[in-house]
């Protein structure tokens, strides 16, 4: 089974910012899957969002109520929910990436914080496979104003963006994780 964790904080305080762009995936992942998987079930647990489909063998984690800078909290809790997950999939926002770049990779980005909070305190030991789902936000392309990062990051995306990135997760969802 695969287990995608979408990182961000707390909703709805920090929905369509830049730094919860990972959960803005899993939400869009979701969507698709109660479109073809009726058999899904979801529940809340300590502080997350947990949703498991049969078809495909595939289960969603978000945050309700950790900050990103607790990010192994979430990890920790959904793993401990979905102990039939083998690969593990971190989606989270990339300031290393141009605007609406998705790519996976089994390298993590050491600067984000969530990350960085998984890294130190949830090493993953085998056989979890795990690859991380980096969402490209270019801090100095959309920024031209030169904000802070740490102020920029918990903007909100423009509506016009943030239809751009749906599309782009929506599409990237389907092609890596949706069997045809």
């Amino acid at each position: 089974m695969k287990l995608i964790i979408g990182l961000g904080n707390p909703l709805p305080d920090y929905a369509n910012t830049w730094h919860n762009l990972g959960t803005l995936y899993v939400q869009q992942a979701r969507q698709i899957l109660e479109k073809i998987d009726a058999s899904l079930t979801c529940h809340e647990t300590r502080g997350i969002k947990i949703c498991i489909f049969k078809n495909p063998q595939l289960a969603l984690a978000h945050s309700v109520d950790i900050y990103m800078n607790h990010s192994f909290k979430l990890v920790n809790t959904a793993l401990k929910q979905v102990r039939a997950a083998k690969e593990i999939f971190i989606a989270h926002d990339d300031i290393s990436f141009n605007k609406t770049t998705v790519k996976v990779t089994p390298k993590p980005n050491k600067k984000h914080k969530g990350v960085l909070s998984i890294l130190q305190h949830r090493p993953f030991p085998k056989p979890y496979s795990v690859y991380y789902i980096r969402l490209g936000i270019s801090y100095t392309q959309a920024n031209p104003k030169r904000v802070p990062l740490r102020d920029f990051i918990l903007q909100k995306i423009s509506p016009e963006l943030l239809v751009e990135y749906k599309l782009l997760f929506t599409e990237h969802f389907k092609s890596n994780f949706v069997k045809k």
